[in-house]
């Protein structure tokens, strides 16, 4: 037992005990013990910590090692083992100084000349950690009467300056990379000092070439030996050739002009054609393209281009007419792209690069108009008066949409962390839009929720949207998607969640139920693992009207077979159920499945304060044939547990009539799949999604294994060769693109068209892995840009 002198009840931390240490907790009531292990970590993320600055105590040195009475110390032979928390010991810098005291801030200086013997003290040796934090030791250095006998200092040597020239004036010198003389007469010799006497330099040179055979680099080592056999350090030169191969980029083309320019690089005097991708633009919303961006790629075919960032090359204006687009040549230095002007490199336009891209202009109609733009801002109106006034509250992340009232373009955005939403690129007939949130819920109160805005050219349209957030009950509606599930790969889930509460949400959460199959490997927000894939996240206090997203980042088991149908559901909470309706009874209708072992059990629940007001129905269905249906009455708090249904490996669902007026009206469901392992149909995605409330949100989806980049799928599927879906039933379509090409994709534009028996007007859009504007154009064609 302890001493209690030596007992603490709190143990206060800091950055110094970082570490593993050693811990003891004692029960003071029962005096029993236990032991184990305290690992401290550091908070690098801001980092405040100097580091620990460690110096040899005294360091002795030779006069005359680096010339005739001249010695060299650099600020690393000061150093005896400085450390950091945050830094890796070979990440830190250090500064060296002869003064009486430190200098205010660390100096530059990093080696310091002594050219007589005596002792000098002190000499400060600086450290600096990746953060800049700084520390400081001192050191005593003697510089002692140099002896040859016997000598033990090995000889300096120098290598001569790096040097670059041009690949024309390389092939004309005819460089022989075996012959050291002629490399010493044209890029300079290296030079020797041993202070006993005489020296020999040994040299050497490696080649590197690039694609074409060309040398890029030679790489000059030297060392020197004296005669007692001592080695000096190597010291090197680069000679690097650029052979300034020159790009010719195209001018923008336009109505008149008969063929449009074309990109090529010249290298070793033969031309090559770049290739491009045309994307076509619509100004005038008539489905007929306007005008053409052309996205030009190209790579030097000497260089290996396989780590190298692709350049993209400006749209400059040479002619001066205030209109970029116009043609230029350029010329390839050592580390830039620059401008050549009459023969001359003159502006920098970007990094050196074997990869370009240039984005030209093709002008197929100059009488297009001009597309017209919205913007406005969404806020709290907490003054109640419809308008926006200083200091209230906006809302980010909230939907906002437009509809052409001539063409019928539906236009969609999301507002900015500022609360502004932008449209643009409106069609120029839409000289009147329909503006208004595109959510889920009552937003308006005493205010309008949809205005009629006039936009013109010369006058942009702009209208601000009032939201009365719901003073009754904290509502909070939560989404869940991922693009795709793939086999033996990481996947990405998005959970959104927007509150339509006017109070703030303490102590929000949201539980997250991950498929079986499905391993969590890390999450936007920290997630507490409660076993059976089963998480939860905390999200603290939500401010009224604050929308927010958590990604999860998953794994689909190996083991999972192929086409196996992975579910996944989010709850938030608090999941309060209001506002309550008078006529409501207060009985809230859930329903549960599970199966174990070789059976289904099937469960109907009255989760609420209330009894049933009727009697309700059920239904059974196995796979898409009605298995049976019945009725089910349940006051408060009271279960009908099912019959057991042997489970044959097919998909069982039960569906439940929910409880007149209740607050979040519709058809509850759960889907059981057989008990086999084996089992990977997607039945669970031929009915209605299963839980109405916005506090719950699920995603059924297939895995897959080679994966078409360009795909579309919608939920639920519909069940028998027809896909027969219920009338008036939601459905979620999923759009899903990636790049497969070898640059950037600079406008992604998804084009669909929706069946006439769809109303397009009920569209609302959803989550989305990238930011994007949507657009519904005439004959039923929804865009996504």
């Amino acid at each position: 037992m302890d001493p209690p002198s030596t007992q603490q009840a709190t143990i206060v931390l800091t950055g110094a005990d970082a570490g593993t240490h050693l811990l003891k907790v004692i029960d003071t009531n029962t005096f029993n013990a236990c032991w184990g292990t305290l690992e401290v970590l550091i908070d690098c993320t801001n980092d405040v910590i100097p580091p620990v600055a460690v110096c040899e105590e005294v360091v002795t040195l030779s006069l005359s090692q680096d010339g005739p009475d001249l010695t060299l110390l650099n600020a690393g032979e000061v150093n005896d083992g400085s450390t950091d928390n945050c830094s890796l010991a070979s990440n830190l810098s250090f500064a060296i100084e002869l003064a009486a005291s430190p200098s205010p801030s660390m100096p530059t200086t990093t080696q310091l000349e002594f050219t007589a013997e005596g002792t000098y003290s002190p000499v400060f040796l600086w450290v600096a950690d990746e953060a800049g934090n700084t520390n400081v030791c001192a050191a005593t250095v003697e510089i002692t009467t140099p002896t040859c006998f016997p000598d033990v200092i090995p000889p300096t040597c120098t290598a001569p300056a790096d040097t670059v020239i041009s690949g024309e004036l390389w092939n004309s010198l005819g460089v022989d990379v075996g012959d050291w003389v002629q490399l010493d007469l044209l890029f300079g010799a290296a030079t020797s000092y041993d202070f006993c006497g005489t020296w020999t330099i040994v040299s050497n040179a490696v080649v590197t070439l690039d694609n074409c055979g060309r040398p890029i680099e030679i790489s000059r080592s030297f060392l020197s030996a004296d005669l007692a056999l001592n080695i000096s350090d190597t010291a090197y030169q680069s000679i690097q050739v650029v052979y300034g191969q020159e790009l010719i980029v195209p001018s923008d083309d336009a109505p008149g002009i008969p063929e449009a320019d074309s990109m090529f690089i010249v290298v070793n005097g033969n031309s090559f054609l770049a290739s491009y991708v045309d994307y076509p633009i619509d100004l005038t919303c008539d489905e007929i393209a306007d005008l053409v961006i052309r996205n030009w790629l190209i790579d030097d075919p000497c260089q290996d281009n396989s780590e190298d960032i692709r350049v993209e090359l400006p749209r400059l204006d040479i002619d001066g007419d205030g209109k970029s687009g116009d043609a230029y040549l350029t010329f390839s230095s050592i580390d830039s792209i620059y401008l050549l002007e009459n023969g001359i490199p003159t502006v920098a336009l970007g990094p050196i690069s074997g990869s370009y891209s240039y984005a030209q202009t093709i002008v197929l109609n100059d009488t297009d108009t001009l597309l017209l733009s919205a913007s406005g801002t969404v806020f709290i109106d907490t003054i109640t008066n419809c308008t926006l006034d200083p200091n209230e509250p906006v809302l980010a992340g909230w939907p906002v949409k437009a509809i052409g009232t001539v063409s019928g373009t539906i236009y969609t955005d999301t507002t900015e962390a500022d609360g502004t939403y932008h449209f643009e690129g409106i069609c120029p007939s839409d000289l009147l839009l329909e503006i208004s949130l595109n959510v889920p819920f009552s937003y308006g109160q005493g205010c309008q929720t949809t205005w009629e805005v006039p936009c013109s050219p010369n006058d942009p349209g702009e209208q601000h949207i009032p939201v009365t957030l719901n003073a009754d009950c904290p509502i909070v509606d939560v989404e869940l998607s991922a693009p795709f599930l793939r086999r033996c790969k990481a996947n990405t889930y998005t959970v959104s969640y927007t509150s339509y509460s006017a109070d703030m949400i303490a102590d929000a959460s949201l539980e997250i139920i991950l498929d079986s199959y499905l391993e969590l490997t890390g999450s936007s927000l920290p997630a507490t693992d409660l076993g059976n894939n089963l998480f939860v996240i905390e999200l603290g206090d939500l401010e009224p009207g604050f929308s927010g997203q958590v990604t999860l980042n998953c794994i689909v088991s190996c083991e999972a077979p192929l086409g196996y149908t992975h579910c996944s559901d989010v709850y938030f909470y608090p999941d309060t159920l209001c506002p309550p309706s008078p006529e409501w009874s207060g009985a809230n209708i859930e329903v549960s499945g599970y199966c174990d072992q070789d059976s289904i059990y099937l469960q109907i629940r009255n989760y609420g304060e209330g009894n049933m007001a009727v009697p309700l129905g059920y239904t059974i269905v196995e796979d898409v044939i009605m298995f049976m249906q019945d009725q089910f009455e349940l006051n408060a708090s009271e279960t009908l547990d099912l019959p057991p249904i042997p489970s044959n490996g097919n998909t069982w669902r039960l569906e439940a009539e929910q409880e007149a007026n209740h607050p979040f009206p519709g058809d509850v469901a759960v889907t059981v799949r057989g008990c086999e392992q084996q089992f990977g149909g997607g039945q669970q995605n031929v009915f209605f999604i299963e839980n109405p409330s916005p506090f719950i949100a699920n995603d059924c989806q297939p895995n897959i294994s080679s994966f078409d980049p360009n795909a579309k799928s919608a939920v639920p599927t519909g069940y028998g060769a027809s896909r027969f879906i219920e009338q008036n039933t939601q459905i979620e379509y999923l759009l899903q693109f990636q790049n497969t090409g070898t640059d950037t994709a600079f406008q992604v534009v998804l084009l669909d068209t929706l069946s006439t028996l769809l109303d397009p007007l009920s569209i609302r859009t959803g989550t989305s892995s990238h930011k994007y504007q949507f657009e519904l154009l005439e004959g039923h064609h929804p865009v996504h840009l």
